[in-house]
């Protein structure tokens, strides 16, 4: 007789928890000249609440300027699927902004397509300096394409 008993007993418990501070300033600033095909392509798939709001109490001046040569085509789509709510806020007391974008493009296609429950962004910045965004690029073509199905919840 052969008798062969195996017991196995298992308490296993994961806690994964992750913490970020972070605290960055960023000077952006680009200067190109280029006769190449830009692709930039976000793929993501996340279910979230969009909060996106604009209030914005700006007391010196806001500079924008937007100057482009477009030869062929532009090409903007917006495909969105939202069934809760989209509410964007930007809340900021700036000096000044100044925000330039300058380029002499021969097509522009840009791509937003999004099935989303719930994304929530929210901006609160209290800023007493100047903010000088400038974007100048000569281009042959650029195609932006943003796809998200998100899964996530962004605060």
């Amino acid at each position: 007789m052969i008798d062969f008993i195996l017991q196995y007993n298992a308490t296993v418990m994961i806690d994964f928890s992750f913490q970020c501070d972070v605290t960055i300033m960023i000077d952006f600033s680009l200067h190109c000249d280029v006769t190449i095909m830009i692709d930039f392509s976000l793929q993501c798939d996340v279910t979230v609440m969009i909060d996106f709001s604009i209030q914005c109490v700006i007391p010196v001046m806001i500079d924008f300027s937007l100057q482009c040569d477009v030869t062929v085509m532009i090409d903007f789509s917006f495909q969105c699927v939202i069934p809760v709510m989209i509410d964007f806020s930007l809340q900021c007391d700036v000096t000044m902004i100044d925000f330039s974008f300058h380029c002499d493009v021969t097509m522009i296609d840009f791509s937003f397509q999004c099935d989303v429950t719930m994304i929530d962004f929210s901006f609160q910045c209290v800023i007493p300096v100047m903010i000088d965004f400038s974007l100048q690029c000569d281009v042959t073509m650029i195609d932006f394409s943003f796809q998200c199905d998100v899964t996530v919840m962004i605060n």
